[in-house]
């Protein structure tokens, strides 16, 4: 059997495929509308490879209803999950590494993942009532690190005490500023509260399992279009907050700060989301 795990159906390969007798199918299988606007109306070129397929295992029931436009039977779809969800998720000894990068016993931790312009600045405004009565460190890590400098300015303005991750100061300061790759898994293992950023801006989002994995509280913008199953998945589960601005922030990190309980069965709840939706791997197993 060939399995194919591919967003791109090529015809001529599929009809070759066919032609010898090589039985194939689709795994992890997604498609777009738009995609499937195409090949309808270059179906001839199509209907050949599309018929030789064995199987075809969709990520969602959105995905299913598509290959079902390109006439393929129900009888060879089966939806099984995608891959991105069975995170293997590290060992990480949460104490062990709060002591490696100098957090203060009790001390909170507030991680901001893969922020985008614009966010740094309400997170920042959100936080200013909290510094002095609140013992928080806040965890900045720009999606892109170009824009460190441009963060760096930023606290410097605000006139915070901060560090960069590749010059880490211990104890701890108020802000650790991310300048590394690689790091974030960790740095979110031993978070009290996330924020997955892109999403209070326009931008679609980041993975909002990331934290989840470590049953981390997640607090997300409202632009998550990028991520609309995740975020479905753990809105439906109330596995997550959704914050709009720099007052609905500052409304959540107040009632954190007050009754944080409430915030770990959240993440507990998230991170039963993730368990639900992983297996993918392992079902296509059983059903080859």
């Amino acid at each position: 059997h060939l399995l194919i795990n591919e967003t791109e159906l090529w015809p001529l390969m599929l009809a070759n495929l066919q032609h010898l007798s090589i039985p194939f199918g689709l795994i992890n299988a997604r498609i777009n509308s738009r995609t499937v606007r195409l090949i309808n109306l270059l179906l001839p070129l199509f209907s050949q490879g599309l018929a030789g397929l064995r199987f075809v295992f969709p990520q969602t029931p959105e995905y299913e209803s598509r290959f079902l436009k390109l006439h393929i039977p129900r009888h060879k779809l089966s939806v099984l999950g995608s891959y991105k969800y069975d995170i293997d998720v590290p060992p990480f000894k949460p104490e062990s590494l709060r002591r490696c990068y100098g957090v203060p016993p009790g001390r909170k931790i507030f991680c901001c993942g893969s922020t985008h312009a614009g966010e740094e600045e309400q997170i920042l405004q959100a936080l200013e009532p909290f510094w002095k009565e609140f013992g928080m460190t806040l965890i900045l890590a720009p999606r892109h690190l170009q824009r460190v400098p441009e963060v760096e300015a930023l606290l410097r303005e605000k006139k915070l005490e901060f560090c960069r991750l590749s010059q880490l100061q211990q104890p701890l300061r108020q802000v650790l500023l991310v300048d590394q790759l690689g790091e974030l898994r960790k740095l979110y293992a031993i978070s009290d509260l996330a924020f997955v950023g892109g999403s209070i801006i326009p931008r679609g989002g980041h993975n909002l399992l990331e934290p989840a994995a470590f049953g981390v509280p997640i607090l997300t913008g409202p632009h998550t279009f990028n991520f609309k199953a995740e975020a479905e998945a753990l809105r439906k589960a109330d596995g997550m907050r959704e914050v709009t601005d720099v007052a609905s922030l500052q409304t959540v990190i107040h009632e954190f700060r007050e009754s944080p309980l409430p915030f770990q069965r959240l993440g507990k709840r998230g991170q039963g989301v993730l368990v639900t939706l992983s297996g993918a791997v392992d079902r296509t197993i059983s059903s080859l």
